[in-house]
């Protein structure tokens, strides 16, 4: 038996369930991604890579 609760509602009904959790992750995956810039990072990690060795890095072999 499976059931999800949902705040004070739960459910035991299969497809009740189902459509939760494809609503859930539909609206997840289908939200626009806000992405702030944070130089936390720049801040406290150290610079390890040259921009070139990051080009080479990265680049997709032929």
């Amino acid at each position: 038996m499976c059931c999800l609760r949902d705040g004070d509602t739960i459910t035991e009904s299969l497809k009740s369930i189902e459509r939760y959790v494809l609503d859930f992750y539909s609206s997840l995956y289908s939200s626009e991604n806000v992405c702030l810039h944070n130089d936390l990072i720049e801040k406290v990690v150290p610079f390890m890579v040259m921009n070139a060795y990051n080009t080479m890095l990265t680049n997709v072999p032929k």
